[in-house]
């Protein structure tokens, strides 16, 4: 799933938290091999709409001062609700941060693989 944006209230400083920031989010979900190959059921893939929920819940949840944070919560809750998933990986940019010059995004990315 590309491109999952949210305005939320996340940033290193009070100010940030306080105005608020829109970020982007781009998740990679792989599933095990030979279990939606075939089959046409959603029950043995990933549902993006779960992706989607994931990124809302978490932004919308606990404030945090960085993006590392953001992801690392992302990919605790697909691997807590989407058994299917073997590996994760979410980018996570802050759009338009607050830095001198001028910056589109800043971000990170991180990746987890379970063993299933």
């Amino acid at each position: 799933v590309e491109g999952v944006e949210v305005f939320a209230h996340h940033g290193f400083t009070a100010e940030e938290q306080q105005l608020g920031h829109r970020f982007r989010f781009d998740l990679e979900v792989e599933v095990a091999a030979g279990r939606s190959w075939g089959g046409d059921s959603l029950a043995d893939t990933v549902d993006y709409g779960d992706l989607v929920a994931i990124v809302q819940e978490v932004t919308a949840g606990e404030r945090v001062r960085l993006v590392e944070t953001l992801a690392a919560r992302v990919l605790n809750l697909i691997e807590e609700r989407l058994p299917s998933a073997t590996r994760a990986r979410v980018r996570v940019a802050k759009l338009q941060p607050p830095v001198p010059g001028v910056v589109a995004a800043a971000g990170a990315v991180l990746e987890r693989r379970w063993e299933r």
